[in-house]
Parts: structure tokens; C-alpha cells; sequence
């Protein structure tokens, strides 16, 4: 009985192990693939763009003003301004070498940056868009 049991729980060991290593692979293999993917363009992009929102908005927090450059953030609030990646793509909905461009508006008390997404992405169409500190339009 003892040993019907230890070979059971050996096996059961067995499948859990096996699933474990089908759902890593599985998810490893869902990774977006940056040569190829227009969706990770767009996640690439909204990944930097949401950075610098959330280096802005904790820059605000202690300063009650956002910054007159983007520079300012670092080195305490961003590690580096990251630039969008160069889009590879034909028929871009935007320029291929297109940065974002940031401004400061009410005297500090809110800001603009303007990005383009080159492709549709499951919350945004492709095009021009405007972060600011409601969010993203």
C-alpha cells in the first residue's frame, strides 16, 4: 500500500512538473517578437509613453508643477528618456522617425505629450495621440 502510494504521488510530482513547463513554454513562445510584430511596436511605444507619465506624475507629487523639460526627470524620477523605437513598417499611420514631443501647459500645472501608435492596438487606433495628465486621448 505504501509503495502504491509513493508511486502515485511520484507520477502525480511527474504531471504537475509537466504542465508547469507546457504553460512556460507556451507563454515564452507568446512573447512578442520585436522584428516582425507591429503589436510590439505599439506595446514598445505605450510601454516608454506610460513611463515618462508615471515619472511625470511623481515629479508633480513633489514639485506641485510638472517639469519645462523632460531632462529634469533624471535622474531621481526616470533612469533615461527613452526615444520611441524607429518604425519599420510600410504605410505607417505617422512618420518612421517620428519622436514624441512634450510641452508644459497652465503654468506647469499639466502637460502634453503627442505620440503616434502605427498600428491598432485593443485600446487606441492608429494615429496621433495626446498624453496628458487625464490620460490618454
Amino acid at each position: 500500500m505504501f509503495l502504491k502510494l509513493k508511486i502515485h504521488s511520484k507520477i502525480l510530482i511527474g504531471l504537475v512538473i509537466l504542465v508547469l513547463f507546457l504553460i512556460i513554454a507556451y507563454l515564452i513562445l507568446l512573447q512578442p517578437n520585436p522584428h516582425n510584430n507591429s503589436q510590439y511596436r505599439n506595446f514598445m511605444r505605450l510601454r516608454i509613453i506610460r513611463s515618462l507619465e508615471s515619472s511625470l506624475e511623481l515629479y508633480f507629487n513633489d514639485h506641485n508643477k510638472y517639469p519645462s523639460k523632460l531632462e529634469e526627470l533624471v535622474p531621481v524620477y526616470s533612469g533615461k528618456i527613452e526615444p520611441l523605437p524607429v518604425l519599420n513598417i510600410k504605410k505607417p499611420a505617422c512618420r518612421l522617425d517620428e519622436p514624441y514631443q512634450y510641452s508644459v501647459i497652465n503654468d506647469g500645472k499639466d502637460y502634453n505629450i503627442s505620440f503616434c501608435l502605427p498600428e491598432k492596438d485593443k485600446d487606441y487606433l492608429p494615429g496621433y495621440h495626446i498624453l496628458s495628465s487625464q490620460g490618454i486621448k
